[in-house]
């Protein structure tokens, strides 16, 4: 909660409106989360489901390409039945 404010303000100061610097934002956890996996050893990235990789069309390539480029598998999991 605390990131999240800091994040808005500095958006703020900067010029940059809101939704800017939530998508610096999610770009940055995003890679975050791209290190630690290659860190770990780990060559997986599971997502509960496609929507997690972006909420548009550049946000979704943008994440397909940094998995691509460290050479990440990705697993999207299967809905269940029911």
């Amino acid at each position: 909660m605390v990131l999240d404010s800091k994040v808005a303000a500095m958006s703020k100061k900067k010029g940059k409106d809101h939704r800017e610097g939530e998508m610096e934002r999610k770009f940055a956890d995003f890679d975050r989360m791209i290190a630690e996996t290659k860190r770990n050893g780990v060559q997986t990235v599971l997502v509960p489901s496609p929507q997690t990789l972006g909420d548009d069309y550049e946000e979704l390539i943008r994440n397909l390409t940094q998995l691509q480029e460290a050479e990440l598998t990705l697993v999207i999991v299967p809905k269940t039945k029911g």
